[in-house]
């Protein structure tokens, strides 16, 4: 049942490669690193859940700049 988590996470985070527009890929790369997140905590990967947090972070404070911006 953890391994179908894994692949998924994977399939997703593979997926959010194909697009060229940084946005789509920061919110489909951002699933995946909560799917990844998720899979770290069922097979307590700490080294895994922590990485995908921070990049889970970048991922939402560059999405927060970017609307920012075009707000203006």
């Amino acid at each position: 049942m953890y391994d179908l988590l894994g692949y998924v996470a994977m399939l997703v985070t593979i997926l959010s490669m194909v697009f060229s527009n940084e946005n789509k890929f920061r919110i489909i790369n951002s699933i995946g690193c909560v799917l990844w997140i998720l899979y770290g905590i069922v097979i307590h990967s700490n080294p895994n859940t922590i990485v995908n947090a921070i990049i889970l972070a970048i991922h939402i404070r560059k999405l927060n700049f970017s609307n920012s911006l075009t707000k203006n």
